[in-house]
């Protein structure tokens, strides 16, 4: 197949923004298909692509083995990149915002303006089969559906994020009937189909990120030899301040007289940490690795007696808790869990302990501590959940897609 993705992240942007579009992108290539990633610049100054050098790009390409990445570029005249940013008057910014969706469907249609020129060419030249557009902001949607307006095929929106949090209240119907005309719908967890307005006829399936190759190979490879620490790990984001610090005070009043347990933090978010610290216990003896690269991450997540992470609920679904998951060690949620995301962790043999308050984080810690053992994952549900299986299962939707579109077109 000839599969166009669209996504709202640059391949190279150090975010999960981008892991969706380009982790896909590359299975999908890996499958035989030709596969072309939309995405803007990497910064809002960046350049895109020129309409001869696209062209120069599909006519003289003769492998296909890895995808192509097409990057429109931001007209710099554009205000909008000062709207999105929040440095613009609230009254001014917030009547930019409703005309833009009402008008275009999306408040990033300076990119829109930078792929305009690129559009025929990529449906003309690529000639693309079917598009995935990646709900990440809603010009993903509205440039792939324009994209299959001009080759004549279909196109799935996929919706990564949660729709009540990344569009206005009052204009989420609005938007969402702009664009209720793909032909299926993917979601990245169950969960996201109740934030997402639609008609009644919508086609929905899920499709996770997936635990990623390199996590996988990780698992088989070192994930079951590695020497336990007794330490409590807390990774990644943290987002509430204030759940963060009671988590902190909970843990500190647990924590043996005699220090011989460490607590931990590994993930970008050292300011809250930090500021955690100067506002909470008295003394707070966390120490602050910052930001590891993912394999010094999952090894030290590994070594871990148990794992930790701050549940934020407009999230929907953590792409962290698989991720945590296939290191293998015990995990706890600060802030509860979903029952999705609880029924996944059972479905592999994963110890998801989902606690709310100081009297369940207590519980967790003690029996994690005293039992000291790996999870007993199975190994044939974990490939389940990794990208390449997920990639598979996007695969088989494409072309059953294709093939239906083509009979009925």
């Amino acid at each position: 197949m000839k599969i166009a993705i669209v996504n709202a992240c640059h391949p190279e942007r150090q975010h999960v923004c981008a892991f969706r579009g380009t982790a896909f992108a590359e299975h999908l290539a890996d499958l035989g298909n030709r596969v072309v990633l939309i995405t803007p610049p990497l910064t809002e100054t960046g350049k895109g692509v020129t309409p001869e050098e696209l062209e120069i790009q599909i006519d003289g390409r003769s492998d296909w083995s890895t995808y192509l990445h097409v990057m429109g570029g931001i007209p710099y005249s554009s205000i909008l990149p000062a709207v999105r940013n929040g440095t613009v008057p609230t009254p001014i910014r917030q009547s930019i915002i409703a005309y833009n969706y009402l008008r275009h469907g999306n408040i990033y249609n300076d990119w829109m303006m930078g792929m305009a020129p690129l559009m025929p060419i990529i449906a003309d030249r690529f000639v693309p089969e079917i598009i995935w557009a990646i709900f990440g902001n809603t010009s993903c949607l509205v440039l792939g559906r324009k994209l299959a307006k001009m080759t004549g095929c279909p196109w799935i929106a996929d919706i990564k994020d949660n729709w009540q949090e990344f569009v206005p209240k009052g204009l989420r119907k609005i938007v969402a009937g702009q664009i209720s005309d793909s032909t299926h719908t993917t979601l990245l967890s169950e969960a996201h189909r109740e934030t997402y307005p639609d008609n009644g006829t919508s086609k929905f399936t899920t499709i996770y990120n997936g635990i990623s190759d390199d996590l996988m190979k990780f698992h088989k490879a070192k994930g079951q030899s590695s020497e336990v620490l007794n330490e409590i790990l807390i990774s990644g984001s943290l987002y509430d301040f204030d759940a963060l610090s009671d988590l902190l005070r909970m843990i500190v009043n647990w924590l043996p007289p005699k220090g011989n347990v460490h607590l931990t933090y590994a993930g970008g978010d050292t300011e809250i940490i930090q500021r955690a610290k100067q506002t909470g216990p008295a003394v707070l003896p966390i120490t602050i690795l910052g930001k590891l690269s993912p394999p010094e991450l999952w090894a030290r997540q590994r070594r871990a007696n148990i794992n930790v992470y701050v549940r934020n609920p407009p999230n929907l679904f953590h792409h962290k808790l698989l991720e945590l998951i296939c290191v293998g060690r015990p995990i706890l949620a600060y802030g509860g869990e979903t029952a999705e995301s609880i029924r996944i962790a059972k479905d592999i043999g994963a110890d998801l302990f989902p606690c709310s308050n100081e009297v369940e984080v207590d519980e967790t810690l003690n029996q994690s501590f005293s039992k000291n053992s790996d999870s007993n994952l199975d190994r044939s549900k974990l490939e389940e959940y990794s990208t390449k299986f997920q990639a598979k299962k996007l695969n088989q939707l494409l072309s059953e897609t294709v093939a239906k579109y083509s009979t009925t077109s």
